[in-house]
């Protein structure tokens, strides 16, 4: 779930109604998105939520010139994540098909799957599944 930062209610139901729930810190290349999504980590470690990693989004625009614009700053998510001692998981570049997919409900790793930012998410997940879970259940205590 892509949650807003902060302390909120809805937060606090999620750390209490899903307890398989792990955190990913996103933000963003500048210096006061990293500031904020350091305040959600920190609270997310003081609800005992595991934190996985931190994947920075919007870090560069790749223009039709196929230079890279980094629009926001440069390094952000890797402080970050140095900082929160997690790794960095992924760097999603600004893409308008992104957009306008999200905008229309069509993926843009179905409707682009070679685009540099599907390419991004799709290497992001395997990186995500490879990890595995954070916490070890045991069978016997599943809910059925």
């Amino acid at each position: 779930m892509d949650l807003p930062p902060g302390t909120g209610d809805v937060t606090l139901s999620l750390a209490e109604y899903l307890p398989k729930i792990e955190t990913f810190v996103v933000t963003t290349p500048q210096d006061a998105a990293e500031r904020v999504a350091q305040r959600s980590a920190l609270a997310a470690r003081k609800l005992k939520l595991p934190l996985r990693g931190v994947i920075e989004n919007m870090s560069y625009f790749r223009g039709d010139d196929k230079k890279r614009y980094d629009i926001f700053g440069k390094g952000g998510g890797e402080s970050l994540a140095q900082s929160l001692e997690l790794p960095l998981i992924g760097t999603i570049p600004i893409e308008i098909a992104l957009r306008e997919g999200g905008d229309v409900g069509n993926p843009i790793v179905f409707a682009s799957p070679e685009s540099e930012v599907s390419v991004e998410f799709m290497r992001i997940a395997q990186v995500i599944e490879a990890m595995g879970p954070a916490r070890i259940y045991k069978s016997e205590l599943k809910v059925r």
